[in-house]
């Protein structure tokens, strides 16, 4: 009888450890869980380090989808969409760090998968479409990789603050590799709040981020206060920031009364640094009550640098004052160094302190 006891534990725990009806695999590197339905989607909650891997687009129309993870259990495993679709994902949430993915820990990797069509609000902070955020507390840190990502007609949107379509917020000490993620036809918002971007709302708490060959197009960002950006909205708390060969091309970054708007970046601040390389603006507004810049609003107490980049055919637009086609504003107490860039056929407005590439 014991025996018999210890054995029908041993299949609960495997049953409760592995997706529900998984249509193969063993949940490993080499022979991932494949996924086919919403209810196998749903369940990669159960085991949150385990391997998966999509074998056919999921159209979740109708589907009450919970987000995946948390930030006290946050999703470490590996998850490859293998090129297909997860479309009409609808989550509605009042709890802070919302999206497909709730929290992404340590060494997660998130690849392969298009987001069409997808709506994520929240009342709370961090909201992502695919990421709410990512957070690593333990003394190692394994990069967490998010590759491959596309979000295609999306939207983020919440009342509070730190809003992205890829990603809400990266935090606490993370080390974070974004590559040949896009951004296309989708929009983020904060009503009555600030830090907004279509890919990332913001880096905080030592964390450190490589954005390498992304692309924002005919997106929109948009928020009531400050800091908003067609990349990051803000970098801040002692992180850093490196964007190279990335895009923004026919995107709005716009705030309707706050400031820190800028195409790639809206603020550094806090002994962060922010690096950009190669990078390319095409064709975007950015808007402002003030400090509105074509790569980066504003430096307060940090490092900005850019490098070879262009911003053409643009409109920066500060209604009072401090608009620049590189940067609006480098603080006292900040460091700005630039160098090859250019900014061609662009329209600079302010009325006050306006300039080509930095007015103050």
């Amino acid at each position: 009888m014991k025996a018999a006891k210890a054995l029908l534990l041993l299949l609960c725990l495997f049953f409760l450890a592995a997706p529900a009806a998984a249509a193969g695999g063993s949940g490993t590197a080499a022979d991932p869980y494949i996924i086919q339905t919403a209810a196998e989607l749903q369940s990669i909650q159960n085991n949150l380090a385990a391997y998966y891997k999509l074998a056919n687009d999921i159209n979740l129309q109708g589907v009450s989808f919970t987000p995946i993870g948390s930030t006290s259990s946050p999703f470490t495993g590996s998850f490859d969409g293998a090129g297909y679709t997860i479309s009409n994902l609808v989550i509605s949430s009042s709890t802070q760090s919302t999206g497909f993915f709730r929290c992404l820990g340590s060494g997660a990797t998130v690849k392969n998968t298009i987001f069409q069509d997808c709506s994520v609000t929240s009342t709370s902070q961090w909201c992502g479409v695919v990421i709410g955020s990512i957070i690593m507390s333990s003394s190692a840190h394994e990069t967490a990789v998010v590759s491959n990502i596309g979000c295609v007609r999306c939207s983020a949107s919440s009342s509070s603050n730190l809003v992205g379509c890829l990603v809400g917020l990266i935090d606490t000490s993370a080390v974070v590799e974004i590559t040949d993620c896009d951004v296309s036809y989708s929009e983020a918002e904060s009503y009555g709040n600030s830090d907004v971007a279509c890919l990332v709302g913001g880096c905080n708490h030592a964390s450190s981020t490589e954005i390498t060959s992304c692309n924002v197009l005919y997106s929109h960002a948009r928020a009531s206060n400050s800091g908003v950006a067609c990349f990051v909205a803000m970098c801040y708390g002692a992180s850093t920031l490196v964007i190279d060969s990335s895009t923004a091309q026919n995107s709005i970054a716009e705030s309707y009364s706050g400031t820190y708007i800028g195409c790639l970046v809206g603020a550094c601040s806090e002994d962060s640094s922010v690096n950009a390389l190669n990078c390319d603006i095409m064709n975007c507004l950015a808007k402002g009550m003030s400090y509105v810049g074509g790569l980066y609003g504003v430096n307060w107490r940090g490092s900005i640098a850019a490098s070879d980049c262009t911003v053409t055919g643009c409109t920066i637009v500060a209604i009072t004052n401090s608009a620049g086609g590189i940067a609006a504003k480098i603080g006292s107490s900040g460091l700005g160094i630039f160098s090859g860039c250019t900014v061609t056929d662009s329209t600079i407005i302010a009325s006050d302190y306006a300039a080509g590439v930095c007015p103050t």
